[in-house]
């Protein structure tokens, strides 16, 4: 699903994702992304009192587990 923000320069735009959508996108379970955020490893911002993340950070997190794909 996704949600859209432009970023603070307003030059280019943010993909939200959930964090059952960033556990699927890294084969983690949501309580290990929720670990993830807690410990700083991945920034998280609240919209509602839904955790959403930057998609490309969440993909970078991916990078780093499987760095062969």
């Amino acid at each position: 699903m996704g949600f859209w923000r432009v970023s603070a320069c307003g030059r280019r735009f943010v993909v939200l994702i959930t964090v059952g959508e960033a556990a699927s996108r890294v084969g983690r379970s949501p309580e290990t992304v929720r670990r993830w955020i807690r410990s700083g490893r991945l920034p998280a911002s609240r919209d509602r009192g839904r955790l959403l993340l930057d998609a490309s950070d969440v993909d970078t997190v991916r990078d780093e587990l499987y760095p062969m794909l």
